[in-house]
């Protein structure tokens, strides 16, 4: 039984570090985090520029949006169950 319960932890853990590697961001958008906490003038220019292409590409965005949540609604979340 106990070998059962550490061979689960194993997998377990091996789902979480995927996950957490599905979650981190690429370097590109963590230099440009990093970038927006220290200049906060690139931080409003950024969030103007996102501002203006939802405005501009209001469709697609919706589209966008709507196919994300979809996805979220279809997709069955993983449950574990103790043993």
């Amino acid at each position: 039984m106990r070998y059962k319960e550490k061979e689960r932890e194993r997998e377990l853990e091996i789902e979480l570090e995927e996950l957490k590697k599905e979650l981190e961001p690429t370097p590109q958008v963590r230099e440009l985090v990093a970038h927006m906490e220290r200049i906060p003038v690139l931080y409003h220019e950024v969030l103007l520029h996102f501002q203006r292409f939802k405005l501009d590409n209001k469709e697609l965005v919706e589209t966008s949006m709507a196919q994300e949540s979809q996805d979220q609604s279809s997709t069955p979340k993983k449950r574990h169950r103790k043993r």
